[in-house]
């Protein structure tokens, strides 16, 4: 299965994840941990891909519980702290900058699920 185009971070989500704590969903033997957003009543919220501000285009959002029809999107704790440390690129182009480094966060197909990862843009 082909891995999904990537989204925009719009800058009123990223002032909302800030606020958020991180909930692990689940770890593999090698210690790798996956996880979701958290509210401060422990109850998570879910990235998922839904319409951006332009026709044809996607941009993440947050959730409370995954729409029927929908991918939610697990992350590393390092993508949590991008997303949460990180601020909007100047250009607009959804990209975050994160001690320095321009990160986009893309969507993988990772069997058995899918994954919100922040790669150097």
């Amino acid at each position: 299965m082909p891995d999904p185009p990537d989204p925009g971070f719009p800058a009123a989500l990223l002032i909302a994840a800030a606020q958020l704590g991180f909930l692990v969903i689940s770890s593999a033997p090698d210690g790798t941990v996956m996880g979701t957003f958290q509210d401060a009543s422990g109850a998570p919220l879910y990235l998922v891909m839904g319409s951006g501000g332009a026709i044809g285009s996607l941009a993440w959002t947050l959730v409370p519980s995954v729409p029927t029809g929908f991918a939610g999107y697990l992350m590393s704790r390092a993508t949590y702290d991008v997303i949460t440390g990180g601020a909007p690129a100047p250009d607009g182009s959804g990209t975050l900058v994160y001690q320095g480094t321009a990160y986009s966060v893309s969507s993988f197909w990772n069997d058995p699920g899918h994954e919100a990862r922040a790669v150097p843009a």
